[in-house]
C-alpha cells in the first residue's frame, strides 16, 4: 500500500509476527494496520527491501510454481505478456506457461508476447517502473483486440 505523506509517497506492508516495524501506522477504513518501511518508494533502501522480502507473502510469492495450479485448468485460455515486461519476462514465462498447460491436458490454449507492451500492457519505451506514471494510456488497443478476439472466436466455437 502507498500513500503519500509531506510530498513523498511512503509504502506501508502488513504487520506479521516475522518483522518488528516501528514507525506511526496507517490505519485503513476497514481497520486494518500497515507499517512504514521507513523509506520513500522511489528509493526503498536495504532496510526497506529487506523488510518486504521476509515478509510471508513474499516469501510465498516466491517460493510457489503456478504450474501446479495451471496444470489444473480445462477451460479455454488466454495468456499474454508484454515483451517489454521487466516483472514477468517474457520468454521464460510463457513457455513455462504453455508447458503447465499442456502438461495438465490443457488443448484450447493461446500463449502470445506482445511487442512493446509492459507489465500493465502499456506501450512502453523502456518497461520499467518509473516510465509506468509517464504514460497515458491505459491499456494498449493491440491487448484489447487480442482479449476481444479471443473472446469472439471461443464464443464462435460453442455454436
Amino acid at each position: 500500500m502507498q500513500t503519500e505523506k509531506n510530498g513523498d509517497w511512503v509504502t506501508y506492508i502488513p504487520q506479521d509476527q516475522y518483522i518488528n516495524l516501528s514507525g506511526t501506522p496507517f490505519v485503513t477504513q476497514d481497520g486494518s494496520t500497515w507499517w512504514p518501511l521507513g523509506e520513500s518508494s522511489r528509493g526503498l533502501g536495504f532496510n526497506g527491501t529487506l523488510s518486504v522480502y521476509l515478509s510471508p507473502w513474499c516469501r510465498y510469492f516466491l517460493s510457489h510454481d503456478p504450474a501446479d495450479i495451471l496444470k489444473k485448468v480445462i477451460c479455454p485460455t488466454l495468456a499474454f505478456i508484454g515483451k517489454k515486461d521487466l516483472q514477468v519476462p517474457a520468454k521464460e514465462n510463457l513457455a513455462a506457461i504453455e508447458a503447465a498447460f499442456k502438461a495438465g491436458g490443457n488443448t484450447n490454449v493461446v500463449v502470445t508476447e506482445l511487442p512493446s507492451l509492459n507489465h500493465l500492457f502499456q506501450t512502453a519505451q523502456t518497461g520499467s517502473l518509473e516510465e509506468y506514471a509517464k504514460i497515458e494510456e491505459t491499456f494498449a488497443p493491440i491487448a484489447l483486440n487480442l482479449i476481444s478476439d479471443w473472446i469472439d472466436k471461443q464464443l464462435k466455437m460453442q455454436n
